[in-house]
C-alpha cells in the first residue's frame, strides 16, 4: 500500500516538473520575441498608416493648413519608425555622436545631492535641418531593459507665466492650431519642472525631485508625432541640405517659471553665494538659445485676488483675505528692511508663509532677470485685460510670433469663440475685495508697475484704463445690491402675492441707474435678475 502511494507522489511530481519546464522555456520564447520586436522590428509605411490611422487623418488636416496654396506639388507622408539598437556597453559619453546624448548622465544622478543636477554641465546639440522643434537623439532611451537610439523634444515655445491671468485659457487655443502640439503636463500644459520638482519643491510641500531626464518624458509624446509628421518635398526642392520637414512644435506651460526662483541654492553654480549667479533664464538659455517665451501680466490687484481665491488660501470672504492681504504686506516689508527686494521674493519662506501671495504680482524684479538673459524680440507680453477683449487679433499676433502658419479667418475664428478654460467662479460668489484692500494693494503695487512701465515704454501697464472699468463695475454692483434689498422689502410686504421679478424706481433710482441700462429698458420699471450681482467682474 505504502508502495503504491509512494508511485503515485512520484508521477504527480514528475508531471509537475514537466509542467514547470514547459513554461519555462514558453516564458523565454516570449521574452525573446519581445526583445526581437523592440530592437529589430520596423515598422514600414503601410503597417503604420493601419496601426495610427488618427495619425493619419491628423496630417491631413494639418496639410490643409501648411500647403493650401500648393497642394499639387507637395503632400506629407508618413515616416518609417526605427528602433536602432545600442551596445549595452557603448554608453561612454566620449563616444557619442553630435546631435545624441546620453540620457544616463540625468537620470544616474542623486536624489541624496545637497544640490540639484548641473543643467549647464550638459551639451546638447539639435539636428539643424528638417526640425522646427528643438530636438535631439537619446541614445540611452530605454524600453523596458533595451537601450534605444529615440528621438527626444525640449519646448520650441515657453509660456511662463503669470498665474490667474488666462495662461490656461491661453495655452488650450494656441494648441488648436494644428502646428502646435500639448505636452504630458497637468491641463497638458504644465510641467512645474523649472520651478519647482527639479528642486524637490510643490505649492508648499516638499516632493520627491524629478530630473532633466523625467522633464523630457513630458514631451515624449510631442516628439513621437513630430517625428512621424513629415512634409515630403515632391518638386525636387528636398535637397541633401535640406531634407525632408518636421513641421510641428510644443511647448511648456507652467506659469511659476516667469516667478519662483526660491530653488536659487540648490544650483551647483550658486554655492555659497548669498544672492543667486544663476536663476532659470541662464538655465533655460543655456539648453535652447532660441526659446520663444510668452508673458500675459494681468492687473496685480485683481491677479492677486483671483489666486487667493483659486488656491483656498483662506477662509473665503472678503474681510479674510483683507486681513491676508495685510499679513503679507507687513511680512514683505519686514523682510525688505533687512535684505533687499530680490532677495526677499526668491526666498522660498515668503512663498511658503504667506496666504496672499503678493510676491508673484511684483511683475518688475522678475522680468529684469529674463531680460539680463534674452533679448526683448524673444519675449510677447500682452496684458490679459486685452487678450479677454480681443482674442482673434492676439492669437494672430501669437502665432506670428512663433512662427507657424497662418490660419483661414474661420478657423481662428473658431478657435478666439471656444468657451474660456479655467475660470475662477468661485470669486463671484464671493463679490468684489473691500475698497480698502483695493486701494491698500493699488498702493503697494504703485511702485513696481511703474518700473514696469520703464522697462516696457509703455504706460498700459499701470492698468488705470482697467482700473476705471473695474470702478464702473463696482458701482454697477453696488446699486444693484441695494436694488435687491427694494426688490426683498417690496416681496416682504405683499400679503397673498406672487413675489414679483419686476422693481418699481423711483426718478432719483432711475437717474442712479441710467448708466447701467439699455435703451430698451429706460422705463420706470426694471426686471431685476439676481445672478447680475454675481457678474460683477
Amino acid at each position: 500500500m505504502r508502495t503504491k502511494m509512494r508511485l503515485r507522489q512520484l508521477g504527480c511530481c514528475r508531471r509537475s516538473h514537466v509542467a514547470s519546464i514547459l513554461l519555462g522555456f514558453l516564458s523565454v520564447g516570449v521574452f525573446i520575441g519581445y526583445i526581437h520586436h523592440h530592437t529589430d522590428g520596423i515598422l514600414t509605411k503601410e503597417t503604420e498608416i493601419s496601426v495610427n490611422s488618427n495619425l493619419l487623418v491628423f496630417k491631413k488636416n494639418l496639410f490643409k493648413h501648411l500647403y493650401k496654396n500648393d497642394s499639387e506639388s507637395e503632400e506629407l507622408s508618413p515616416t518609417n519608425i526605427t528602433f536602432v539598437k545600442v551596445s549595452h556597453n557603448d554608453t561612454s559619453f566620449s563616444k557619442l555622436k553630435r546631435y545624441e546624448w546620453c540620457s544616463k548622465e540625468s537620470s544616474s544622478y542623486p536624489y541624496k545631492s545637497p544640490y540639484v543636477e548641473d543643467i549647464l554641465s550638459y551639451n546638447i546639440t539639435f539636428i539643424p535641418k528638417g526640425y522646427k522643434n528643438p530636438c535631439f537623439y537619446d541614445v540611452c532611451k530605454s524600453v523596458g531593459p533595451i537601450p534605444v537610439r529615440s528621438l527626444r523634444c525640449l519646448p520650441y515655445f515657453h509660456l511662463i507665466g503669470v498665474d490667474k491671468s488666462g495662461s490656461t485659457d491661453l495655452f488650450a487655443r494656441i494648441t488648436k492650431h494644428p502646428q502646435i502640439l500639448p505636452n504630458l503636463g497637468v491641463l497638458n500644459k504644465e510641467t512645474s519642472w523649472w520651478p519647482w520638482t527639479r528642486y524637490g519643491h510643490g505649492l508648499k510641500k516638499l516632493v520627491r525631485r524629478e530630473t532633466f531626464d523625467q522633464y523630457l518624458g513630458y514631451f515624449d509624446s510631442a516628439a513621437g508625432h513630430i517625428e512621424r509628421t513629415i512634409q515630403v518635398k515632391r518638386n525636387n526642392m528636398s535637397t541633401p541640405d535640406t531634407g525632408d520637414l518636421h513641421p510641428l512644435i510644443t511647448g511648456d506651460g507652467t506659469p511659476m517659471d516667469f516667478w519662483d526662483f526660491s530653488g536659487w541654492p540648490l544650483i551647483p553654480q550658486n554655492k555659497n553665494q548669498t544672492l543667486p549667479k544663476v536663476l532659470t533664464p541662464h538655465l533655460i538659455k543655456h539648453l535652447n538659445p532660441n526659446v520663444k517665451l510668452i508673458l500675459v501680466l494681468r492687473d496685480p490687484t485683481e491677479r492677486l485676488y483671483s489666486d487667493y481665491v483659486f488656491l483656498k488660501s483662506g477662509i473665503q470672504t472678503p474681510e479674510a483675505f483683507d486681513n491676508a492681504v495685510s499679513q503679507s504686506i507687513s511680512y514683505f516689508r519686514n523682510c525688505t528692511r533687512r535684505h533687499s527686494v530680490r532677495k526677499c521674493l526668491f526666498d522660498r519662506d515668503l512663498h511658503t508663509s504667506v496666504r496672499a501671495r503678493i510676491h508673484v504680482s511684483i511683475y518688475s524684479v522678475y522680468l529684469r532677470e529674463w531680460l539680463k538673459v534674452f533679448p526683448r524680440r524673444q519675449i510677447f507680453i500682452i496684458r490679459s485685460e486685452d487678450y479677454s477683449h480681443n482674442i482673434t487679433s492676439h492669437l494672430k499676433q501669437l502665432f506670428h510670433f512663433l512662427d507657424v502658419v497662418d490660419l483661414k479667418g474661420r478657423d481662428i475664428t473658431m478657435i478666439s469663440k471656444r468657451a474660456r478654460v479655467y475660470e475662477t467662479g468661485k470669486k463671484k460668489k464671493m463679490g468684489p475685495m473691500l475698497n480698502r484692500t483695493r486701494q491698500l494693494l493699488d498702493e503697494f503695487f504703485q511702485p513696481f508697475n511703474e518700473e514696469l512701465v520703464d522697462i516696457l515704454n509703455d504706460t498700459k501697464y499701470l492698468w488705470k484704463d482697467t482700473k476705471e472699468q473695474m470702478k464702473k463695475q463696482l458701482e454697477k454692483y453696488e446699486l444693484l445690491k441695494r436694488l435687491e434689498a427694494v426688490r426683498v422689502r417690496q416681496n416682504n410686504t405683499s400679503v397673498g402675492k406672487s413675489k414679483s421679478r419686476t422693481l418699481s424706481l423711483t426718478k432719483s433710482e432711475m437717474l442712479e441707474l441710467k448708466p447701467f441700462m439699455n435703451a430698451d429698458n429706460r422705463t420706470g420699471t426694471m426686471k431685476f435678475n439676481s445672478s447680475e450681482l454675481l457678474d460683477w467682474e
